[in-house]
């Protein structure tokens, strides 16, 4: 990630391309945890975040707001849930819903004393947010989701973490030593295509992309939430369920079933999304002859070994 204030440094005749990166930052909640455990609260923290302004301080040339919150990018929203997109929970991408985040919490037995929430045996609603430290543009967007929950009254702190504390398989990740940690919602890049791949990593194995050492592996425990359409329930086991995802060869299963899970992600909320990025590449043009930074061949991961393998990057001679 390159900020702002650095590319605009940089020399003209550096070429930046963007290319969807098919996820970002998002939230893993420590599903142990006495509040984060409950999907209510998830639900409240994701009704009250903000997640236009989060990219926006993050950083609005290469952050975007997920649309709908669930195991998808933005850019496959239609190609899966098609026309049933209308009823999924967008929860608050351009403002913090706090009447909703107010309703989801008092069904839960939460209520406020005074400026701050506490449940049904008068615990505060309160809990740690963590980061890697260094990863500017995460923790960004993590400080101003920890900032919109403390003043909705969740008691919220943040921490920036060293990489070295919480990657490996003696780290604090692997080791489910958090309350509330930063991780990417999707596996991102090209495989987050599929929903299969983003499932399998919000509910099955989350500790794979971040290198949290070995699989933490998903319970065999089913998840139960309201079904689409307003009655009855709709249940899944996420082990067992994701598995027949990624091995069908039946459309028809493969359509139905991803829908299901797909909406059991948005309901549940096993991670939260936050925002998505832009993988950004740069190509100094001073002596190579390149494509404009809008042209079709440049729109992969990592243009600048891409091009020279196809022939539009050479060398100009200067």
């Amino acid at each position: 990630y390159t900020p702002a204030n650095v590319v605009a440094d940089l020399p003209d005749a550096v070429q930046e391309y963007q290319t969807p990166r098919n996820g970002g930052v998002g939230l893993i909640p420590n599903h142990s945890h006495e509040h984060l455990g409950k999907r209510a609260v998830r639900q409240a923290i994701a009704y009250v975040t903000n997640r236009s302004q989060v990219a926006a301080n993050s950083d609005p040339r290469t952050k975007v707001a997920p649309r709908v919150p669930t195991a998808l990018p933005d850019a496959q929203l239609e190609n899966w849930l098609g026309d049933a997109m209308g009823e999924f929970e967008t929860y608050g991408r351009e403002s913090s819903e706090t009447e909703q985040a107010t309703a989801v919490l008092e069904s839960a037995g939460y209520t406020k004393n005074g400026d701050t929430w506490e449940d049904e045996n008068g615990n505060t609603l309160s809990f740690e947010m963590i980061a890697p430290s260094g990863w500017s543009d995460w923790t960004t967007a993590i400080e101003t989701v920890a900032d919109q929950l403390s003043a909705f009254g969740m008691d919220v702190s943040f921490s920036a973490v060293p990489f070295g504390e919480l990657g490996g398989a003696d780290g604090r990740w692997a080791n489910g030593n958090f309350d509330m940690t930063a991780e990417y919602w999707t596996a991102a890049f090209a495989r987050a295509a599929h929903p299969y791949h983003n499932l399998r990593h919000q509910m099955v194995d989350p500790g794979a992309t971040l290198g949290a050492g070995e699989s933490r592996g998903g319970s065999e425990a089913e998840i139960t939430v309201p079904a689409r359409g307003g009655s009855g329930e709709l249940t899944v086991n996420p082990v067992e369920d994701v598995g027949t995802l990624g091995s069908t060869s039946d459309e028809e299963t493969e359509s139905q079933l991803a829908l299901d899970l797909l909406w059991v992600a948005n309901q549940a909320l096993p991670m939260i999304p936050i925002q998505e990025g832009l993988t950004q590449t740069f190509v100094n043009e001073s002596r190579f002859d390149v494509p404009a930074e809008d042209a079709d061949v440049a729109q992969v991961k990592y243009a600048n070994s891409w091009l020279p393998r196809q022939g539009e990057m050479t060398y100009s001679g200067n």
